[in-house]
Formats: structure tokens, C-alpha cells, sequence
């Protein structure tokens, strides 16, 4: 449930499942688990301890300005 739940706290739970879901057939962990840490960290950054419920379309979009201002793309490395 995401009653009381922060967006630091939801993203925590993404990090983890990221990290047991992408492996490889012997066991290893892919690079997916490490760009999705990259990606989140915007995220973090600018709404991180503010309640799940509160997070909206605007929101995203200052995220996706965030790492627009960074200069992130998918062709780019971290």
C-alpha cells in the first residue's frame, strides 16, 4: 500500500526489485539495476521525502526538465 509512503521510499522498492529482476541466466546482475539508480536519482533529488500520492504530471515533467538540464539522454552514459 502506498498510505504514508514517500517517494524515496517507493523508489527504494523499484531499486531493490530492479536489482533482483535483471540478471543475467548465471545469476549476475545486467547494467539495467545501475541506470535505473541513475535515472532515479533526479527523482530523489527534487521530490524524494514528499508523500507517493502527491506526485503529479508537473512533477514529472520538472523531472524529465531535471534530466534534460543534465544533459542525460539514452544514447548517453552516466
Amino acid at each position: 500500500t502506498t498510505t504514508g509512503c514517500t517517494i524515496e521510499g517507493l523508489a527504494d522498492q523499484y531499486e531493490a526489485h530492479a536489482k533482483m529482476y535483471y540478471r543475467r541466466a548465471d545469476g549476475s546482475q545486467t547494467g539495467e539495476a545501475t541506470s535505473i539508480e541513475y535515472a532515479l536519482k533526479p527523482l530523489r533529488e527534487l521530490y524524494g521525502p514528499e508523500p507517493a500520492k502527491s506526485f503529479t504530471l508537473p512533477k514529472l515533467k520538472m523531472v524529465r526538465e531535471e534530466m534534460i538540464r543534465r544533459r542525460w539522454s539514452r544514447t548517453r552514459r552516466w
